[in-house]
């Protein structure tokens, strides 16, 4: 799936997992930040299959790394956490990018549940501190 982060760029973001059982106690959407010098969703790979039996989660590549496109000079925590704002809300055609359950796709919606390694725990505490409604 290929998302438009805040710069307009096309980022590529991975999103999968299964409905909640009870669609009145949803549960919130876990999203993958990865280390700085991988950058990539492929990188969870393990984690993200391994989250995914149990709710839905996203991994994604950020701008510069994996199929996404070259970011800006500018690769600030307040940069990068925009971004992925932006891409988790209106990132694909000014939609949130989708999830397929159940054979339909579904926006992903708010809360999120962000986990970072390593380097990619300051994007998801800067997320945090910029975006505390998300």
């Amino acid at each position: 799936h290929l998302a438009r982060n805040s710069l307009g760029e096309r980022s590529h973001m991975l999103c999968s997992g299964i409905p909640p059982a009870d669609d009145r106690h949803p549960r919130p959407v876990v999203i993958l930040e990865s280390m700085e010098m991988i950058g990539q969703a492929y990188s969870m790979k393990a984690l993200h299959n391994r989250l995914a039996k149990e709710g839905v989660v996203c991994s994604y590549d950020r701008a510069g790394f994996g199929w996404s496109e070259i970011g800006g000079p500018n690769r600030a925590p307040k940069i990068v956490a925009a971004e992925l704002a932006h891409m988790l809300l209106r990132g694909s055609n000014s939609a949130p990018p989708s999830v397929v359950l159940y054979g339909n796709a579904q926006p992903i919606q708010p809360p999120f549940i962000l986990a970072g390694h390593s380097a990619g725990s300051i994007y998801t505490r800067q997320f945090a501190m910029d975006f505390p409604e998300l």
